[in-house]
């Protein structure tokens, strides 16, 4: 039997979270400081997280296969196919023109 071994990341797994933060609420300030009517509507917060799971899936664990990491991502966030699905739909939304 193999044995799980899982890494300790400390601060560095918040990256992720810190990075959507940064884009979304970052960007609803920019635009709301400089009088858009909709801020909301040119940074979709669909495209936020998307950058940020990109970014987590490149940073951690450099070396192993991008196949791999999404099949942990996939497997560890809940049912894949239910989250393989969600992917799909958030990455068709996220262009989606309002």
């Amino acid at each position: 039997m193999e044995k799980k071994t899982r890494k300790d990341y400390g601060a560095a797994g918040l990256l992720p979270l810190l990075i959507f933060l940064v884009l979304y609420v970052g960007c609803l300030a920019v635009f709301t400081i400089k009088g858009a009517k909709d801020p909301s509507s040119y940074m979709p917060r669909q495209v936020a997280i998307l950058v940020a799971l990109l970014f987590a899936l490149i940073f951690f664990e450099p070396r192993a296969k991008f196949a791999k990491k999404m099949n942990i991502y996939l497997n560890n966030a809940g049912n894949a196919g239910v989250m393989n699905l969600s992917l799909i739909v958030m990455m068709a939304g996220a262009f989606l023109q309002p």
